[in-house]
């Protein structure tokens, strides 16, 4: 293996330790060994949030539709209501019982 020269911040340094000392490892070099061998699986994983978070958003787009679609539904539904009622009024079940005495 080439030897490589990586500078970083002192902070960066010391959470690299807590990891590397967390997750089981040796020493930070093997650490940063196991973070750069496995850079693809960071990337596919950063990918399939992308695609979950673009997922979702074209649900709530779906969902969106529908819910308008519902809301015109209701409102055409309100305005027939209102057309019934109207019609009902006139009609009085005590004034057609009088009119047909004789």
């Amino acid at each position: 293996m080439d030897p490589i020269t990586l500078r970083l911040e002192p902070k960066v340094i010391e959470e690299l330790d807590g990891e590397y000392e967390e997750r089981g490892f040796r020493n930070r070099t093997l650490y940063l060994r196991h973070l750069v061998d496995r850079r693809d699986m960071i990337f596919e994983s950063e990918q399939d949030q992308e695609d979950t978070e673009i997922g979702a958003a074209e649900q709530l787009a779906e969902h969106g539709e529908q819910l308008s679609a519902h809301d015109d539904r209701l409102e055409d539904l309100d305005d027939r209501l209102e057309d019934l009622e109207e019609q009902a009024r006139p009609f009085s079940w005590s004034s057609r019982s009088s009119d047909s005495s004789p």
